[in-house]
């Protein structure tokens, strides 16, 4: 990069922490479902945060526990709750660009992270008491860790493997990234006649994929005993098994 494109890349990067900081700072009061989230962290231990939670509430296991972790070093207040959020959310800003630089061409790397940047709702989720921060690193951890182990970087395997199995625990959506990221590993590999890489990304695979079984069994099957997040949501996807074209297309009409 270009002594001036380094520059754009630092105020880029300080412009999209000071907008996610902001909100931090000025340690504004949560609202309803944040408020809702935050007792079950305020009011549980450790280890009850991997049971169904109260106030029909959902949110991975592991980003509980950092939050937990995170009021218990920094008190019980509004940006105690909102650091782990907001630290993803600021770490987020280089790992996308590091991401973007491995597709793109100086120039629009600078350009989708200037994007990536101002976006409101990243912006905005990046103080919020919920996953959503947090969801945004990991996808961007599983792409970036995928897209070393591509070009064959030395100890990739090693933030790889991790990425999978940590991240499903952090990030509800996470294992759909680690899907799309797991096949394109053994694929392309095996199209290439790597069959020992291709072997070795199937195990880095199966280990994400038996990451994901112990957390579906221990927390996941139980997280919503009532339905009431399924019956909410319903509206947002077609219904399985789809009976007709319309509602192969029901999700596209939900509000």
């Amino acid at each position: 990069m270009s002594r001036s494109q380094v520059s754009c890349l630092a105020l880029l990067l300080v412009t999209g922490s000071v907008l996610r900081a902001a909100p931090f700072l000025l340690d504004r009061s949560l609202w309803l479902d944040e408020a809702k989230l935050a007792l079950n962290v305020l009011e549980r231990s450790p280890a009850q945060l991997f049971g169904p939670l109260d106030y029909d509430q959902a949110a991975p296991v592991g980003f509980l526990l950092l939050e937990k972790q995170a009021v218990v070093a920094f008190g019980e207040g509004e940006r105690a709750l909102r650091f782990v959020p907001l630290l993803a959310g600021v770490a987020s800003l280089w790992l996308f660009f590091l991401v973007a630089r491995r597709w793109l061409s100086p120039a629009e790397s600078l350009l989708a992270l200037a994007l990536f940047a101002l976006a409101q709702p990243l912006v905005y989720y990046a103080t919020e008491v919920k996953q959503y921060s947090t969801e945004v690193f990991v996808a961007l951890a599983l792409v970036w860790t995928a897209g070393r182990a591509l070009d064959a970087r030395p100890h990739a395997l090693w933030a790889l493997v991790p990425a999978g199995v940590l991240g499903v625990w952090l990030s509800h959506p996470a294992v759909f990234v680690a899907a799309g990221a797991g096949l394109t590993l053994v694929l392309s590999s095996w199209l290439r006649g790597d069959r020992r890489r291709a072997s070795l990304f199937a195990a880095v695979a199966a280990a994400w994929g038996a990451s994901f079984v112990a957390d579906y069994a221990l927390v996941l099957s139980r997280s919503d005993p009532r339905g009431f997040l399924v019956r909410f949501w319903a509206d947002g996807f077609p219904a399985l098994p789809p009976r007709s074209l319309a509602d192969l297309l029901e999700a596209s009409r939900a509000p």
